[in-house]
């Protein structure tokens, strides 16, 4: 459309300042992000517990699953094995496969480069002073299925961080060693590499 001469004529041609295409496009933005985000959080089926407060349990996703594992209320009472829910996103539904040995919380987990559910550390959850976890592999449909060798003797056994890398190796960092005679407050790491099924220490 030709742009009029007449001093009076809208112009019909103008161009936006960067500084207001930016302030649009910060405004878009902002109204995007506010708006794919307000949801993010939506009710859930209840865990299968009979009513009793899920507790102390670790998260895991594994083939295209949510595992909560370990933690209260154990399998067959007070000192019975940590039990298992499962469920596939947007099911809306959770599973109660196998347990694992012993009333343990406070343990890590992870997906080894073997694809193994390991489960390592840990404490008695009804009994802090007694039995501490050790290191195994877990199956759904079998439960524990082996043991792996244990992490370091000084290894903290409850409030480590536990995490794994790209090369599905697993970590335990830090923690509460004061059960095993070290410090409340360890910087002792380890890495799990499943290829040779060993723990080092990095620091």
């Amino acid at each position: 459309m030709p742009r009029s001469n007449h001093p009076s004529a809208p112009r019909t041609d103008r161009t936006r300042s960067p500084l207001g295409a930016l302030r649009a496009a910060v405004v878009l933005a902002t109204a995007t992000t506010s708006s794919a985000y307000a949801q993010d959080w939506e009710a859930y089926a209840v865990v299968p517990t009979g009513g009793a407060p899920r507790l102390d349990a670790v998260g895991l996703t594994e083939g295209g699953e949510v595992l909560a594992m370990a933690g209260s209320p154990y399998d067959g009472g007070p000192t019975g094995d940590s039990v298992v829910h499962v469920t596939v996103p947007g099911s809306n539904v959770w599973t109660t496969p196998k347990p694992f040995d012993g009333p343990i919380i406070s343990q890590g987990i992870g997906v080894d480069a073997l694809g193994r559910i390991v489960v390592y550390g840990g404490i008695d959850g009804p009994d802090p002073e007694g039995d501490i976890g050790g290191v195994w592999v877990y199956d759904r449909d079998e439960g524990v299925l082996s043991t792996l060798p244990d992490r370091a003797a000084t290894a903290a056994p409850r409030s480590f961080a536990y995490a794994d890398d790209d090369l599905h190796r697993l970590y335990s960092i830090g923690g509460d060693a004061s059960l095993v005679g070290g410090s409340s407050y360890s910087t002792l790491v380890q890495r799990f590499d499943g290829t040779t099924d060993t723990w080092s220490t990095l620091a």
